[in-house]
């Protein structure tokens, strides 16, 4: 019997419209999903909603996406939109999941599900979805052919293509409606045909690479692997040999053994990694990647497509990575540079963030149980079930979160004190103009629409739209 092609699985392409840039302190204000098999439009997806009440939209961003300010004002909550989402994903449990810039649109996803507790499971949806990146096939296909035949790669200079899906689409006659979350899924879907037609094994790779447990065993079974790093001009497909992993074994740090001979590395010290894994350059010998972002990852096989200044043989690189995985020395210095780098951009005041807590640790059972019984409650009994609970202490996260979620559902469902309570902690929180705060606030909006006038002169009636809002957002306040 013969095995089914991966590639003629359904996807579902998805894309989002937020408040912001930040996952943790921004927001979807729309989302789109758009499932495909054979080029056939199976099922869509797509939904509007209001902005919560602790948050001030980027008027940067609702400029760009043009939602409008009276969905941002009487649109449904967040969380039915959430839900609603969550629900249409777990119809589909086999399909894959496609997104342009999907770690974007993947981490607020994630930061939504456990900001309002659409499911204990906040880092992947409950199902056997895998997530893939066509920003990151289209990188990759770029890197390893450069002359395509079927998709045409703008450029933003005589050297340096951009992947973004607007000039893409632009460049490729794509009927694109640009940062509309439905026009974005359909730009995709034709871009995902696009790369099929140039290069259906690295497409069919990307989509086996979505499976993290692959992507282990093919760095464990090879000697060396390649992948494409970079941007822009430094963007190239290289060879690289495992050096240790870190971050609970979701990330690699490599050694590019096509340009460096590891027998010639031993004097170097953990900052001078550190300083080289900080960035993706050409240059940099020393690579830090993750195995669980949608990266594709080729074995030992494609060497002769990726990046060899010196035309190194298939043996001499095998010597080289058999010479990284002896060595004790680089692990050791490697592990260093991680641990300095986590403490230098640790946030010491993440504690203080009830929205980051995210990373604290999956959902524990007693938390699981909270969440399934909040969830199964109508949203009128939720309140008592919170404050009578005898799954978790009233200060941990997932109460404070279900506090929160009720609050911005529907304040009135929640007794008089609190909601006073909760109005003076959004007062203190919006109007805040000290610090540099990792939300946006009054100050950061009023500056921004300032930018808006002068760069967008003959845009002033979306602008003063935008203003108004702003300004009855913060009257309510």
């Amino acid at each position: 019997m013969k095995s089914k092609d991966v590639l003629n699985a359904p996807i579902i392409i998805a894309d989002a419209e937020t408040t912001g840039k930040s996952p943790f302190f921004d927001q979807h204000v729309s989302s789109a999903k758009i499932r495909i098999h054979e080029d056939k439009v199976l099922n869509s997806f797509y939904q509007e909603c209001r902005c919560e009440n602790s948050r001030i939209p980027s008027p940067r961003a609702l400029f760009v996406n043009g939602i409008s300010t009276k969905t941002l004002s009487e649109g449904q909550p967040l969380n039915s939109l959430l839900k609603a989402d969550y629900d249409f994903v777990n119809e589909f449990p086999d399909d894959f999941i496609l997104a342009h810039n999907a770690r974007f649109d993947f981490n607020f996803t994630f930061c939504g599900f456990f900001q309002n507790l659409i499911t204990p499971n906040w880092y992947l949806w409950k199902t056997k979805n895998k997530l893939l990146c066509s920003l990151e096939m289209i990188k990759t296909i770029y890197a390893f052919k450069r002359q395509l035949t079927y998709i045409n790669i703008p450029l933003y200079s005589l050297d340096t293509p951009s992947f973004s899906l607007e000039n893409i689409a632009h460049e490729n006659g794509i009927s694109h409606n640009a940062h509309n979350s439905l026009g974005d899924c359909r730009a995709t879907a034709e871009l995902f045909n696009l790369m099929k037609d140039e290069s259906p094994q690295i497409i069919r790779q990307a989509m086996v690479c979505s499976n993290k447990k692959f992507v282990q065993e093919l760095v464990r079974d090879n000697s060396f692997f390649c992948t494409a790093i970079g941007f822009g001009q430094d963007l190239y497909p290289r060879i690289l040999a495992p050096i240790c992993s870190v971050q609970n074994n979701n990330e690699l740090i490599c050694l590019d053994i096509a340009q460096a001979n590891p027998n010639e590395l031993q004097h170097l010290s953990s900052w001078e990694i550190f300083l080289q894994t900080s960035e993706q350059k050409l240059d940099h010998l020393f690579v830090k990647l993750p195995l669980n972002k949608s990266k594709i990852f080729f074995g030992e096989h494609s060497y002769k497509q990726s990046f060899n200044p010196f035309n190194l043989t298939l043996d001499q690189l095998r010597n080289r990575a058999n010479t990284i995985r002896k060595n004790l020395y680089f692990k050791e210095v490697c592990e260093g540079s991680h641990s300095f780098f986590s403490k230098r951009f640790s946030d010491p005041n993440q504690e203080d963030h009830l929205e980051k807590k995210i990373f604290e640790n999956f959902a524990l059972p007693n938390e699981t149980n909270f969440i399934n019984t909040f969830n199964n409650l109508p949203w009128k009994d939720r309140w008592q079930f919170i404050t009578d609970n005898e799954f978790l202490d009233s200060e941990s996260r997932i109460v404070r979160l279900a506090k929160r979620s009720v609050l911005e559902f529907d304040s009135n469902l929640a007794p008089k004190i609190i909601q006073d309570s909760y109005r003076k902690h959004l007062s203190k929180r919006l109007f805040n103009i000290g610090g540099d705060l990792p939300w946006n606030n009054l100050v950061k909006a009023i500056g921004e629409l300032d930018e808006l006038k002068e760069d967008f002169p003959s845009e002033i009636v979306r602008i003063k739209e935008i203003e108004a809002y702003i300004d009855n957002r913060l009257f309510l306040s």
